[in-house]
């Protein structure tokens, strides 16, 4: 059964360090940085009334939280109001066939869904889905607070790339992105992820930031009770600031705010979802960021799920756009080995055996979505690879295949 939260959040306070360290070899901060783990879950969960909680299919415990009462909504802000749904990208002629069928994965949260435990998937009104983080979890993974926060983006964690890009003025854009359970190998490989980057691009004396989103596979960020989890689960990231800590967040991981849910949404971020299978069925999910109404808007699943305040990047410029628009993969390593990307195949083998991103879209500076001019972006060759290409078929149109087998330290 779910531990209920109430004593899920009573529990938060009386934990100590030297109990931990004696109920669990795992144990990785000092006790500073315990304290300071502690502090965090106890100020997020601190004055929340959950209505209701069940099981994600990942196995993730997932509480409903007022709209009002999650950590971006705190301060008094109002309830984004989202837009009209996100648009569609304009289609080609299904008599020129793409590489093959893909299908969208089904929605995660369902009212129709319900977990082991006979419990609903899916919040009530006027509540939105918040993944629960315990402190074991966060103290067997994590060596400090900032590690957690900022996940495989956190210096140090050297990281490689197979994208393609388009350098143009836009306001985020779309893709559908093919899901797979890369090969991870503890306690060596960290993550491996296919995403999408808007972003500021690199221009001298100006400052880095990006929306980010995707899925991500990583040990880093296994449930407390997986021994090992290479689950593709769903995520945002943004960076105000080059990547640095305190400037750079995962999911609704800020203390002081940022990504705020929207009700209704058929997703929670870290997520589990359902992954394609080699040589067989393949599965997708389409999502994208979209700058409008002052906020940039993450959708997924023709739903939004939430959105960034644009006033977080007023130290630079992606408030009020972007500059680049980039799609592909990304690992990290520990000890010098890489993961594999994707599905671990080079994309020269193409549909059913390589990753895909298809029906990529960028939107304009008027916002609207247009085919994606992919060119190729970085790559390290040796382990990872994409290759880009255009179909008519208006399931498949600007497309990229990609990733590949990872190795030892990917030039």
């Amino acid at each position: 059964m779910i531990e209920p939260f109430e004593d899920f959040r009573k529990a938060l306070s009386s934990v100590r360090y030297a109990s931990l360290q004696e109920s669990s070899s795992e144990v990785k901060p000092d006790n500073d940085s315990f304290d300071e783990m502690r502090e965090f879950l106890v100020s997020r969960y601190d004055g929340v009334d959950v209505r209701h909680s069940f099981v994600e299919p990942g196995g993730e415990v997932v509480d409903c939280v007022p709209v009002e009462q999650q950590v971006a909504l705190r301060d008094g802000s109002d309830v984004p109001e989202p837009p009209d749904p996100p648009a569609e990208l304009a289609g080609g002629d299904h008599d020129d066939p793409g590489p093959g069928e893909s299908r969208p994965i089904p929605p995660p949260l369902s009212p129709e869904s319900y977990d082991e435990h006979g419990n609903q998937r899916w919040c009530p009104p006027g509540t939105v889905p918040v993944l629960r983080h315990t402190l074991e979890r966060l103290a067997n993974d994590h060596s400090t607070l900032d590690e957690f926060l900022i996940g495989p983006k956190a210096a140090g964690n050297p990281r490689r790339h197979a994208a393609a890009k388009q350098d143009t003025p836009n306001l985020g854009g779309a893709s559908d992105v093919n899901t797979w359970t890369p090969n991870l190998i503890p306690p060596q490989l960290l993550s491996s992820a296919s995403q999408q980057w808007y972003s500021t691009g690199i221009q001298p004396f100006a400052t880095f930031q990006s929306v980010e989103c995707g899925w991500r596979a990583g040990i880093i960020d296994a449930p407390a009770n997986v021994v090992h989890d290479s689950a593709p689960r769903l995520f945002v990231f943004y960076t105000r600031d080059d990547y640095k800590a305190g400037q750079s967040f995962y999911n609704d991981y800020n203390p002081a705010g940022g990504f705020a849910y929207t009700p209704g949404t058929a997703h929670v971020l870290h997520g589990a979802l359902t992954t394609s299978t080699f040589g067989g069925q393949q599965w997708h999910v389409r999502m994208g960021f979209t700058l409008t109404q002052g906020r940039w808007w993450f959708h997924a699943s023709g739903v939004w799920v939430g959105s960034y305040p644009a006033s977080l990047f007023s130290n630079g410029t992606l408030g009020s756009g972007a500059n680049t628009a980039s799609f592909g993969g990304e690992t990290t390593a520990g000890f010098g080995v890489f993961p594999t990307m994707g599905s671990g195949r080079f994309p020269n083998e193409g549909f059913g055996k390589a990753a895909y991103q298809r029906l990529i879209g960028v939107n304009n500076t008027a916002g609207i979505p247009v085919a994606a001019q992919l060119v190729p972006g970085q790559v390290s060759p040796a382990c990872y690879n994409v290759s880009i290409a255009s179909s008519a078929d208006s399931a498949w149109g600007s497309h990229i295949f990609f990733g590949g087998p990872g190795g030892l330290s990917c030039p």
